[in-house]
C-alpha cells in the first residue's frame, strides 16, 4: 500500500470517492450515483486543487487508487469558519476495515498540522461506524442534530509534535518521516523499519558528593572556568545510573562511594541531556586525587557550598533543592 498526495490526473477520481463517502444504513438502498451532482455535494469536489486550502492524500494498491482523504475550506455540512478546513474520507468497500482509512486520516492530520492549521472539522451521521475512528483520532463533538454530528479535531491540543532531533533511523539509516501516533502526537517514523523512533537524548549523572565524616560538600572547577560546579558525567550505553555515579566519582576523584541517594532529574536543553542528580557519600576523603578533568576542588560546608556554586546553573538548582529539603 502506497500513500501519497493526489496527482492532477487523479483528481476526477474524487467523484467516485464522494459517492462512496455517502453513508447508507444496512436497511436502505444506495442512492443513484447522480446524487453527487447536487450542489450541496459538489462543493466537496468542484474545481478541486484550485483553491489554496485544498489538500488530498490517496491510498494506492497495485497501481489502483483505492481510497482518498481530502480537505478544503467550504460551506459544507461540517463548516465552522473561514480558517478551518472540512474533511472528507472514503474507500472502496473491499478495502474498508483494513486500517487504510485510519492511516489516511492520520497522515492528513499530520499534513494539516505541518501546514499550520489549528483545527479541522467534519460532519458524520451518528450511525456511521466511522465515528469511532474519528474519536480515536482526536475528533470531538462540537454540535449535533438528531442524526448528525459536527466534529472537530484540535490539531494543537491533540497532535503535539515531538522535535525530530535525529534525522535518520538509528537502526537502518533511513531518513525519518513524521506520523501521527495515537496518544502521542506527531512522532518521527522510519518507513523502512516501520517503527516509530522517539527522539533520543543523552543521559548524565550529577552528584552532590558529601564527606560522610564532616558533612562537607565537594565542589570542583573544570575546563578553565572560574566557578564551582558539581561532579558530573555521562552514562554509558547499557549502564545503570547507580553504577555511573560510583564510576564517575572514582574516575574523577579516586574516592570510593559508600552509599548513594537519588534526588531528582532535570532536562538540560543546551546539550540535549537528561540530568539525574544523586547524593553520593564517601567515607575516606583522603583518597581524593583528582584526574586531569578537574582543574581544582574544595570541600565546603553546606552554607558555603550554596554561596560558592556557579550562580543560575543547573548545579545550583540541584544543590539548593537538596539543601532545602
Amino acid at each position: 500500500m502506497v500513500f501519497k498526495q493526489i496527482q492532477a490526473k487523479e483528481i476526477p477520481l474524487l467523484d467516485n470517492f464522494l459517492y462512496e463517502a455517502i453513508f447508507v444504513p444496512e436497511s436502505m438502498t444506495a442512492p443513484p450515483r447522480s446524487i453527487i451532482e447536487n450542489e450541496d455535494l459538489q462543493v466537496y469536489v468542484r474545481d478541486f486543487g484550485q483553491l489554496p486550502d485544498d489538500r488530498c492524500l490517496v491510498a494506492e494498491c497495485d497501481g489502483k487508487i483505492v481510497g482518498a482523504v481530502w480537505v478544503r475550506i467550504m460551506n459544507d455540512y461540517g463548516h465552522i469558519n473561514a480558517e478551518t478546513p472540512s474533511l472528507a474520507i472514503s474507500l472502496y468497500k473491499e478495502y474498508r476495515n483494513k486500517g487504510i482509512g485510519t492511516e489516511l486520516l492520520e497522515r492528513m492530520l499530520q499534513l494539516l498540522k505541518k501546514d499550520g492549521y489549528k483545527q479541522v472539522s467534519l460532519s458524520v451521521q451518528k450511525a456511521n461506524y466511522a465515528v469511532r475512528m474519528y474519536q480515536k483520532a482526536g475528533f470531538e463533538v462540537l454540535s449535533e442534530t438528531s442524526e448528525e454530528l459536527v466534529m472537530v479535531c484540535d490539531l494543537v491540543k491533540k497532535i503535539p509534535k515531538l522535535e525530530m532531533t535525529q534525522k535518520h533511523c538509528f537502526e537502518c539509516g533511513t531518513l525519518l518521516t513524521e506520523r501521527v501516533l495515537e496518544g502521542e502526537g506527531i512522532v518521527p517514523y522510519c518507513p523502512t523499519c516501520k517503527q516509530f523512533r522517539f527522539p533520543l537524548y543523552n543521559v548524565a549523572v550529577s552528584m552532590i558528593v558529601i564527606n560522610e565524616q564532616t558533612g562537607e560538600i565537594l565542589l570542583i572547577k573544570q575546563y578553565g572556568r572560574p566557578s564551582f560546579i558539581l561532579v558530573a558525567g555521562y552514562v554509558n550505553r547499557g549502564e545503570q545510573l547507580e553504577h555511573a555515579v560510583s564510576r564517575e566519582i572514582k574516575e574523577e576523584t579516586s574516592m570510593t562511594v559508600s552509599r548513594i541517594k537519588f534526588n531528582r532529574t532535570s532536562f538540560f536543553e543546551p546539550s540535549n541531556t537528561l540530568m539525574c542528580n544523586f547524593t553520593a557519600f564517601v567515607e575516606d576523603a583522603s583518597e581524593l586525587s583528582p584526574n586531569g578533568e578537574i582543574d581544582s576542588y574544595q570541600w565546603f560546608s553546606p552554607d558555603d557550598a550554596r554561596r560558592n556554586i556557579r550562580p543560575n546553573s543547573l548545579a545550583e538548582r540541584f544543590l539548593n533543592a537538596y539543601l532545602d529539603e
